[in-house]
């Protein structure tokens, strides 16, 4: 099982006391992942996928990568230690290479910190490491192996919206491969379990737990949805569900140690 797998057999069993998920090893034709068998002894068909934000993940892949430095850049311009956050989908390589004089020019602006949407008129430096760098924010710290320029992960920016969420979920709905394997399972109900992937606006509408008004759109081979993330305490996730024609319910949140115990057998 993959990690979202793992939290999908975890959340279900947590929040179905005695029900189990029986994963299907045999997918070699193309089947969905699970079977749902309640206490009652009926059978649902349950598919799991990820929402997952592509460029973030690319993004927090670069910055993290330790070939490169990890996160953190040698100040050598710079009279001071800093902290920047990048946009999703800046190119990280550049920054490593660069981001130290850019800094350094806002240094001599007499800033301490900078935030492009208010200080992007006023300020020469930060036009340009915005323009150029694609870094939003940053602020001088104090790390201990200084001088040193610190590589954050992007800030989840934005107005949030509840819509963030239903989109994401609506687009895994529609997905062919999900339908496809959904269709196929000859049940009366046929789940789709979504692990919302963090660093991304429809996490943190998720996370702050503000249902949308509106039922999602679920086409006919799924019956059911289930939205569910890690939230910011380890751990603890938080579950949403709703059935086809139906408005969101929140499930609150539940808790438990992903491994061995959650059904990690594979």
């Amino acid at each position: 099982m993959n990690h979202s797998e793992r939290i999908a057999k975890a959340v279900i069993e947590t929040i179905l006391v005695g029900a189990q998920m029986q994963y299907r090893r045999d997918q070699s034709k193309g089947q969905h992942d699970f079977d749902l068998q309640y206490t009652t002894g009926i059978i649902a068909a349950v598919e799991v996928t990820a929402s997952v934000d592509e460029t973030m993940e690319q993004t927090i892949a670069a910055i993290s990568n330790e070939r490169r430095g990890d996160f953190f850049v040698s100040a050598e311009r710079c009279q001071n230690d800093w902290l920047v956050h990048p946009l999703s989908g800046a190119n990280i390589n550049r920054i490593r290479n660069q981001v130290d004089k850019y800094l350094a020019a806002i240094e001599a602006e007499g800033r301490r910190q900078f935030f492009v949407y208010t200080d992007v008129d006023t300020s020469p430096g930060v036009a340009r490491i915005w323009s150029d760098l694609q870094i939003e924010s940053g602020k001088i710290v104090k790390w201990k192996d200084s001088p040193c320029i610190g590589i954050d992960y992007p800030a989840q920016g934005g107005p949030v919206s509840v819509e963030d969420i239903q989109r994401a979920i609506e687009a895994e709905a529609n997905k062919e491969d999900n339908r496809r394997k959904l269709a196929a399972a000859g049940t009366d109900e046929r789940h789709l379990f979504v692990y919302v992937d963090s660093y991304s606006l429809p996490w943190t509408a998720l996370v702050n737990g503000n249902l949308p008004e509106q039922a999602p759109y679920l086409p006919d081979e799924i019956t059911h949805v289930l939205a569910a993330t890690q939230t910011r305490s380890p751990d603890e996730y938080v579950v949403w569900r709703a059935e086809r024609a139906k408005r969101w319910q929140d499930l609150g949140r539940v808790s438990f140690a992903l491994g061995a115990s959650a059904g990690d057998s594979i």
